[in-house]
């Protein structure tokens, strides 16, 4: 449906940023109906960042059939599409979907620079790679490494330049968040 979608390009996965010849593309799916111009809220959603959870791929891919299917017999749909941006990101971790396809539970990416380069326990976990409060590890075989650095993993840092560019930055100068623990047993 090209008047509605289009594959965007937005970086490599690990193997491929090592060897252009193995690994993946980044792809997002961007779905607007491209025939109205205007400057459109984007909504940006990722989905397999571990790659033996199998359902948030295909709970993606099921959304954009849906909006793209109903756009023309659902008035919601149509407002949505013609006024705001959907992408979608499917498949974060696609060399470590590869990984769990083959049987093996995998969670990470596949970089062979952490753990061991053949080891089943190798990479980062992507989802704790991100810049925001990221937090050192020495534990490269753990299930929750983060990463040598704050977004040191091409996955990461792609999605990172991606989303930068269609989000402005008005956080302001000063970080402010909040930071949960766990309740106590009282609560």
């Amino acid at each position: 449906n090209p008047t509605m979608a289009e594959i965007i390009d937005i970086g490599s996965s690990w193997e491929k940023s090592v060897n252009p010849n193995n690994g993946y593309n980044l792809k997002v799916l961007r779905i607007t109906n491209r025939e109205i111009i205007d400057n459109k809220p984007i909504v940006f959603i990722t989905s397999a960042i571990h790659a033996r959870e199998y359902a948030t791929a295909e709970l993606t891919t099921r959304f954009a059939e849906h909006l793209l299917e109903n756009y023309d017999n659902n008035a919601d749909i149509q407002w949505m599409l013609d006024h705001h941006e959907v992408q979608l990101l499917i498949h974060t971790n696609p060399d470590g979907r590869k990984k769990a396809e083959t049987g093996i539970l995998w969670r990470k990416n596949t970089n062979q620079a952490y753990c061991a380069p053949n080891s089943n326990s190798r990479g980062a976990d992507l989802n704790r790679n991100y810049p925001f409060l990221w937090q050192s590890s020495n534990d490269q075989c753990g299930e929750t490494f983060p990463g040598a650095s704050a977004q040191s993993e091409p996955e990461v840092s792609a999605i990172m330049t991606h989303i930068q560019n269609i989000y402005e930055d008005k956080r302001g100068d000063l970080l402010t968040c909040l930071l949960y623990t766990s309740p106590s047993p009282q609560d």
